[in-house]
Order: structure tokens, then sequence, then C-alpha cells
């Protein structure tokens, strides 16, 4: 006998959709994804921080750097 529908793709969803929503619903779990989440926008944050510092170090140094050549070309 053929079912309409294939039964073990929709059982394992409605399973992952029931742990989902058990570890939203949860107040720790949902505090610890929270604390996560916070921690890795900090962490994102202070790397964006320090890579347009590099950045800005860099051009300041290639605009010397540009500035040392043209001096040299009119001299």
């Amino acid at each position: 006998m053929a079912l309409p529908l294939p039964l073990v793709p929709l059982l394992v969803g409605a399973a992952v959709g029931a742990a989902v929503t058990y570890l939203l619903t949860s107040r720790s779990t949902r505090g610890k994804i929270t604390n996560a989440l916070e921690d890795f926008g900090n962490t994102l944050e202070e790397e964006a921080d320090e890579l347009s510092s590099a950045a800005a170090d860099k051009v300041q140094k290639a605009t010397q750097a540009a500035k040392n050549a043209a001096s040299k070309i009119v001299d």
C-alpha cells in the first residue's frame, strides 16, 4: 500500500520542528543563545575596528610613500 505522503521525511521534519520549538521556548536555552549571539556580535565589532585601524595605517603609509616618491621626482 502506497501512502500519498512520504511518511519518514514528514516525521523527521516534525521531530526537528518540535526540538527547535522546545529549545526556543526554554528560558535558559534562550538566554544562552542570546548571550552567545551578543558575544559573537562583540567579537565581530572588535575585529572590524582592528581591520579599520589597520587599513587606515596602510593608507597613511601609502600616502607618505607617494609623497616621498613625488618629492624625488620634483627635485
